[in-house]
């Protein structure tokens, strides 16, 4: 465990944001779908978290961003401000239109899939 923890430190901020993302998002969607498949009920927050980070979660796995490292920060927070002001502004795009795509995807659930 003590390794893996020193791996997580060792990795750009990017990277473990993007996978934290991306295990929040696979957890809502299968929490969603196991309740649309069960009783038939969902909750709307939950599936507008999941829908809308999946495709954020790919876009800071591939477009990492700041390359600063996660035992760089002195203190325990992550500064999310710090974080999008020194990144590329490549990367800054692609992490807004994937935000747009998955705002639209829950736009296209809700009004195409669930109605």
């Amino acid at each position: 465990m003590k390794n893996f923890i020193a791996n997580v430190k060792n990795n750009k901020a990017g990277l473990v944001i993007g996978a934290f993302f991306l295990i929040v998002s696979l957890i809502a969607s299968a929490f969603t779908y196991w309740e649309l498949t069960t009783d038939g009920r969902y909750h709307p927050k939950i599936l507008y978290i999941g829908t809308t980070l999946l495709p954020i979660s790919v876009a800071v796995l591939f477009f990492q961003g700041y390359p600063k490292r996660i035992n760089e920060y002195t203190d325990q927070n992550v500064d999310f401000a710090e974080f999008w002001q020194n990144s590329p502004k490549l990367h800054r795009v692609v992490w807004t239109i994937a935000m747009l795509i998955g705002v639209a995807l829950v736009v296209y659930i809700e009004n195409h899939i669930l109605n």
